[in-house]
């Protein structure tokens, strides 16, 4: 086995989920103060959660299409965010049952499903995407996904995912159905 890389040779990545945009009274939260504010050193902003609905056309970020007038503050402050070098990714799911579930069908259903996700990724100009699979998918059906995100966005963007360790241990005991140990030996290189 190689060894491990020099921590001298790497800086640290400090990774943030940003998921509450807003106040209860509608205003927005900013993401500003993670650049400006000493003392912090955020490397990745992970914008959370896309959700794939029945329609299509209708995917959401929390309960709103992306392209909502409620998030234009949002959007030019992570263009800001990524001005100053931090990387701004997506999250793809999460605990709202059935975006992956729309992943997992046939070539046509996948191409229906993944298109307009694919069209707000280029138009945000999105880094990344963590894959938040919370919900039954096969094995086939990921690799798919990794695979055509790849394809369309090249070397470069950051595909993550971020499993519970239970998930890791057995994959028959976890929230995807797939076997990560399995995506790793098979898709591994095109994960981060």
């Amino acid at each position: 086995m190689p060894p491990l890389p020099s921590a001298a040779n790497h800086l640290p990545r400090i990774i943030t989920y940003y998921q509450t945009h807003h106040d209860s009274d509608g205003k927005p939260i900013s993401v500003l103060p993670l650049i400006t504010r000493p003392g912090i050193a955020i490397t990745h902003v992970i914008l959370a959660a896309i959700h794939i609905n029945s329609n299509p056309l209708e995917i959401t970020l929390n309960n709103h299409h992306p392209s909502n007038p409620r998030f234009q503050t949002l959007w030019a402050e992570l263009r800001v965010l990524q001005a100053s070098g931090v990387k701004v990714m997506g999250m793809l799911g999460g605990a709202a049952q059935g975006s992956y579930q729309r992943l997992d069908g046939n070539d046509e259903q996948f191409e229906q499903y993944y298109c307009p996700v694919r069209d707000m990724i280029r138009n945000r100009a999105l880094d990344g995407l963590d894959l938040d699979v919370e919900e039954e998918m096969s094995l086939a059906g990921i690799v798919r996904l990794v695979d055509r995100l790849r394809s369309d966005f090249g070397k470069d963007f950051i595909i993550t995912l971020a499993p519970v360790a239970m998930s890791l241990l057995d994959f028959t005991k976890n929230l995807s159905g797939f076997d990560y140990e399995a995506l790793e030996v098979m898709r591994g290189r095109d994960i981060a």
